[in-house]
Formats: C-alpha cells, sequence, structure tokens
C-alpha cells in the first residue's frame, strides 16, 4: 500500500485537504537521512519545528499494548487489525536514511513518534547501501550483489529497534533497486550498463533464474536476526507489510526503461516467445 492510499484510508477520520497537507509537512520536515543519500542537494527540517508537532510522548500509552504484545498484523473484513482490533496507518516513505548513524536514528524515531507516525516504508534499503556501496543514480552495475555489509545492516537493525520502541511499525520492500546478478543466460550487467534495463525489472516477472534471485534476497533478509530485537525479521511483527517487487510492471518497464520492446535484448524476446508457444499449446493443444 503506497503513502497515497494509506493516507486516502484515513481520510475520514481528518477535514477535507488535511491529508495532503499533513504528507507534505511530514515528508519535509522529518530530518535526518540526507548525508546518507550522499547527496548535497538536501535540506533538514526539525520536526519539532512544525505546527503539527506532538512533543515527546509514549505512543505505546495511547494505543495500549506494545508491537510484540499486538502481535502480526492481519486483515479482517478488508481492514488491518491486530490482536487488539483494527489499525489505521498514518505512515511515508523513506530512502537510505534508515542507514543513518544511531545517535540520528534515535532522533529520527522520535520525531516520526511526535508527527504522530506509525508506519514507515523502508523504501530503497536494497539499493546499494546495504551492500556496503557508494550511491549513484542507477547504482553500480559492477557491484557483485553477494554479501550485505555488517556495519549497513547493523545501523538498519537498529533504527527498526528504535521504531519499534515507539509503536511505529515497518513496510518493507524487497527488490527496488538492486541489481541481479549474471547468470549463464542473461547478462544482467551488461543490459544495465547499455541502459536496456533498470534494474531488470520488468524481466524480473517471467525469467526463471531472476526469479530465484528475488527469492534468495528475501530469505536472506527474512532470516536474518536483529540482535537489538532478539528476532528473525521473518519472525518480527514490527513489520506489518511487505512489497516482492516495486513497480516491475512488464508493459510499464518496457515502456519506461526500454522505449520499445524492440529495443528489448533478444535473450529476453526469446524467452517471451517461447511462454507464449507453451500456453498456446497447453489451451489449445496445438
Amino acid at each position: 500500500m503506497t503513502t497515497r492510499n494509506m493516507m486516502r484510508r484515513n481520510s475520514t477520520l481528518l477535514p477535507q485537504g488535511t491529508c495532503a497537507l499533513l504528507c507534505l509537512a511530514l515528508l519535509s520536515q522529518v530530518s535526518g537521512g540526507a548525508e546518507y543519500f550522499h547527496s548535497d542537494n538536501h535540506h533538514q527540517f526539525p520536526a519539532s519545528e512544525s505546527p503539527l508537532w506532538m512533543g515527546d510522548f509514549n505512543a505505546m500509552s495511547l494505543r495500549g499494548r506494545s508491537i510484540d504484545e499486538n502481535g502480526f498484523i492481519f486483515i479482517k473484513d478488508g481492514h488491518f487489525h491486530n490482536k487488539s482490533g483494527r489499525v489505521r496507518f498514518f505512515g511515508l516513505n523513506m530512502t537510505h536514511a534508515m542507514f543513518a548513524p544511531k545517535e540520528d536514528a534515535v532522533e529520527m524515531a522520535r520525531q516520526l513518534e511526535g508527527l504522530g507516525v506509525n508506519l514507515l516504508r523502508a523504501h530503497y534499503m536494497d539499493f546499494i547501501d546495504i551492500w556496503g556501496g557508494s550511491f549513484r543514480l542507477f547504482g553500480d552495475p559492477t557491484y557483485n550483489y553477494e554479501d550485505f555489509d555488517a556495519d549497513q545492516l547493523d545501523r538498519v537493525d537498529f533504527f527498526f529497534s528504535e521504531l519499534k520502541k515507539r509503536g511505529i511499525y515497518v513496510y518493507l520492500d524487497f527488490h527496488s533497486g538492486w541489481h541481479y546478478r549474471n547468470t549463464d543466460t542473461y547478462r544482467m550487467k551488461e543490459y544495465t550498463q547499455q541502459g536496456l534495463l533498470a534494474n531488470g525489472k520488468g524481466v524480473d516477472t517471467f525469467v526463471p533464474e531472476l526469479i530465484e534471485q528475488q527469492k534468495w534476497y528475501i530469505k536472506r533478509i527474512m532470516n536474518h536476526v536483529n540482535p537489538y530485537t532478539g528476532l528473525a525479521y521473518k519472525d518480527d511483527p514490527l513489520f506489518a507489510m511487505m512489497e516482492i517487487n516495486n513497480e516491475n510492471a512488464f508493459y510499464r518497464c518496457m515502456l519506461t526503461y526500454a522505449d520499445k520492446t524492440d529495443k528489448l535484448p533478444q535473450v529476453f524476446r526469446d524467452a517471451l516467445q517461447t511462454l507464449w508457444q507453451e500456453y498456446l499449446e497447453e489451451q489449445y493443444g496445438s
């Protein structure tokens, strides 16, 4: 669920127009994170200077029970629920800033809580930072994307634990930006360097080798044990929702990244043709 949809879900609780104003305020006023994006084009707006600031308070006192006590989020009658009943989320995206130094992570979690946020989307966590690389607009296609950087992962673990203490759930992305490794059939690094594909998007919906690499990443991150919570990600109710692959519809990616399908590398065209032929034979027997 996107931030926009989460805001729409809660719009009946707020005066008309309030949701848009709150979104703008939240996105601009949470400090921290800019320097971890490796960019000079940023500004910091401490949340405590916002008219939305509710001061330092313990969100647990309002919600009654901790995330662990409430258990996993589930769907009931079309709405989010936990053990305590229906849950409404007010959240936003965060990119790269989840790798902040620990002293900043504490402050960011405090500011998010003070603004009433109870869900944070950890977007592009997989992009380059978690592998120990430095930021580039489309990542580094020469990077091996094999092993997580221990120090970077430790920063994420600590930040997530701080969010959890304050009753802030996490929406976790699995494939937003990391690059697929080469296979025997597909030269993924070359395709990316040539600008033919962006992070394998689109073709990773039907190429088995790329689907297996997605599973590999998901298993790695979900089986990882956060030393600050003592729980593997898969066992932690902190993670309210997860997104397997971000913005990877084939038709969209071909129009956006490859310009037209005639620029799609032949090896993928052949794979699509094979799948189409198999479908026709299965459906019609010839």
